[in-house]
């Protein structure tokens, strides 16, 4: 049986993993290739972009795992192994040694349970996790990657031809895992783009951040950021800390000493608020809450005759849920009690 994954990130790799698992078990002999024009670990965490050594991710170190575990629904055979955080501990001052992209992060290691690592040690992590899932591969099986970009995909007869640059090559399935896809503009967006060039000014549409040059953008020049999501965060660290800024604790507040290298920066959403700060991470990497009071039976018993759910009794039961949580935590906070 040969099988294609189309995208060598997170999702492609877990794929991959679930595929090599499963047919060990069932003694089924898999061809499986993996193809992506970035290394293992996909373009968002590619240890070879030089901003991933700054840009974070937006998960604590603690709560990744490429390991399935039992709170996966029907996950197939498990294998156990470091999470994220335990391989930073143990394996990763090691094994970074091996490669010169890896000697780049070895100081980067300095990162406590709830710590953000940055975004290409992730995908550090992901190349040796692709590299611990070809060992557990039987003999007449085999996971292989190449580093390049499909052209096509065509049905034929019942497998699927896939075209490289002057190569094919057939499998009987394919697995999408293309993660985010590069964004058209819309009117909108095609209008400020026009707008820009007509003015000789810089658009930038959405777009990957570490992927976007902004070295020609000069220092003190105004520059507007519209949302305040997880991209503007990108944009900000690149714009600040990464022109020689630095942020630094006072009191239990940040402040920020300017290089003076940096833009001057406005900054807005549509809402016209910021988002909400990120909460202190509370549970392990496999810890799940179990509500009291919003649980599906309740949900199900909202439901009127035609199946749909009254939005206020959905929230009243939902605040009265988050309301149990929050006054348990009081009660068994030692501050609180005291």
């Amino acid at each position: 049986m040969k099988i294609a994954i189309i995208g060598a990130g997170p999702r492609g790799i877990a794929v991959a993993d679930r595929l090599v698992a499963r047919s060990e078990k069932e003694k089924v002999n898999v061809e499986i290739k993996m193809y992506d024009p970035y290394p293992i670990g996909g373009k968002v965490w590619n240890p070879m972009n030089k901003l991933n050594h700054s840009l974070i991710t937006n998960t604590v170190v603690s709560q990744v795992s490429f390991f399935i575990d039992d709170s996966i629904e029907n996950p197939g055979p498990i294998r156990q192994g470091p999470s994220f955080y335990e391989w930073i501990q143990q394996i990763a001052p090691e094994y970074l040694k091996g490669s010169s992209v890896g000697k780049t992060y070895l100081d980067k290691l300095d990162l406590k349970e709830n710590d953000f690592a940055p975004r290409g040690l992730l995908g550090l992590y992901q190349q040796w996790f692709f590299e611990n899932i070809r060992k557990q591969t039987e003999k007449n099986s085999s996971l292989a990657y190449e580093q390049t970009e499909i052209k096509a995909i065509t049905p034929v007869n019942q497998q699927y031809k896939i075209d490289f640059s002057g190569t094919s090559e057939k499998f009987d399935f394919v697995f999408m895992a293309l993660g985010y896809g590069e964004n058209k503009y819309n009117d909108e967006e095609r209008t400020f783009a026009e707008f820009a060039k007509r003015n000789k000014l810089s658009y930038f549409g959405p777009a990957n951040p570490s992927e976007t040059n902004l070295d020609d953008i000069p220092a003190t020049q105004a520059v507007i950021i519209r949302g305040l999501g997880l991209t503007f965060f990108d944009y900000m660290i690149m714009l600040t800390e990464n022109r020689g800024g630095k942020f630094v604790q006072d009191g239990e507040q940040l402040k920020y000493i300017a290089s003076g290298r940096e833009p001057i920066i406005f900054a807005g959403s549509r809402s016209g608020l910021p988002l909400h700060a990120r909460g202190r991470n509370q549970k392990g990497p496999s810890e799940e809450y179990k509500p009291r009071f919003f649980t599906k039976n309740n949900l199900k018993n909202l439901k009127n005759h035609t199946g749909n759910l009254d939005y206020n009794s959905f929230f009243k039961l939902f605040d009265k849920e988050i309301q149990y949580k929050h006054y348990e935590n009081l009660i068994k906070d030692p501050d609180y009690s005291n």
